[in-house]
Order: C-alpha cells, then structure tokens, then sequence
C-alpha cells in the first residue's frame, strides 16, 4: 500500500480511548460550592435579621413620636396632657400593640411593640413608651425606648440612648 491510499484512523473519542468524554462536577467541586453557599449564609442571616430588627426599631420611635405630637396638641387644645391614649385618638386598648408596618391593631403573632402612657404629674406630665414584644424580643442594644413631654428620649440597653435614637 501506499502512503495516498491509507487511511489513518481517527480515535473514537478525543480525549483518548482511556479517558470518559462525559462532562459534570466532581464531589469535591459540589463540596466547595456548597461550602461556599454556607458560608455566605453564616454571613448574610444574621445580618439581615439585624436589619429587621433595626428597621422595627424606626417603626417603634415613629409611633412614640406620633403620640408625642398627639399629646402636644392634646396640651394646646385642653391646657394639660391626656391621661389615656383614647383621648389622644388611638381607638384600640390601652396599651395598644403596633406591627412591623405601624398598625394599631396588631395581632399577637405580629406584636413589635407595646406602647403605654404614663401621666404622673395630673396632666402637666407624661412619659410615652415603646416595649418590645415577639420576635423584637430579639433586639438586646435597644430595649425600652420612651419620650416625655420636655422632648427627653431614653432608651434602655448596652447601646444607650444615643445610639437607639
């Protein structure tokens, strides 16, 4: 035969006859994939709950805020302060709870905070304050945080007031 009628032969697979063309992951590469994933959870949970919980916290002063401002227009209208929160407007009970999106009538799964007012002085006094309820319960920096009638805000907790307002 000559070197023009012979034929070479291809090999079936290109990677070798030895050698799988199958193409996928090895488990060591699904091992550190799913490390990975791990620990970007470890990471990013936590700090999303935290977020909740600070997003909460604004929840809780706005209201605290609110009744202030009630009360203020309360004192305008009547030369002292109001003694309940249905004088102010609010028609739930006294205290009242608020969810996470600020309504009034929050259901006991759904309870961030219990608001109550305090009037200590016979209407020229009071002190308004927000205490965590459910999963705020999970919220350690800033625990009770109040307003009174001078402005004075205060918080209870490793953060202190400056932080928590």
């Amino acid at each position: 035969m000559n070197a023009i009628t012979r034929k070479q032969s291809v090999p079936a697979h290109p990677a070798g006859p030895n050698q799988s063309s199958v193409a996928g992951f090895t488990l060591i590469e699904l091992m550190i994939v799913t490390a990975v994933i791990a620990i970007l959870a470890a990471i990013a949970v936590p700090a999303y709950q935290d977020y909740v919980l600070r997003g909460n916290l604004a929840v809780g002063k706005h209201t605290l805020l609110d009744v202030a401002s009630r009360q203020e227009q309360f004192f305008t209208d009547n030369k002292q302060y109001a003694n309940t929160l249905a004088q102010l407007g609010y028609t739930t009970a006294s205290p009242f709870h608020i969810n996470d999106q600020g309504a009034y009538e929050a259901t006991a799964a759904d309870r961030i905070y219990q608001i109550t007012l305090g009037n200590t002085g016979g209407g020229t006094t009071y002190t308004v304050t927000a205490a965590p309820q459910g999963r705020q319960l999970k919220e350690t920096k800033c625990v009770n945080i109040s307003i009174n009638q001078l402005g004075v805000k205060a918080a209870s907790g490793p953060a202190g007031t400056g932080k928590c307002w």
